[in-house]
């Protein structure tokens, strides 16, 4: 992963370079089997209040659940 453009200088500072690759794994495991595109689930990410997604992702409001809308009263 090399986009890591998102990461603070304290987080960079933080993360061991011989470590490096074990990080990059983990974050490649982690875009493929949680972070989905279509759907992410950024409530359940152990990551939300890092990731600049998530928390935007969080902002919005849920989408309708499958509940009917009230019919408009003619």
């Amino acid at each position: 992963m090399s986009d890591l453009y998102w990461l603070t200088d304290e987080q960079m500072a933080a993360l061991d370079k011989a470590r490096g690759p074990e990080f990059t794994e983990l974050m490649s495991r982690h875009a493929k089997e949680l972070c989905t595109e279509k759907a992410p689930p950024c409530s359940q990410c152990p990551l939300k209040s890092d990731c600049p997604s998530g928390i935007e992702n969080l902002k919005k409001p849920e989408k309708d659940k499958g509940e009917s809308k009230p019919k408009k009263s003619r």
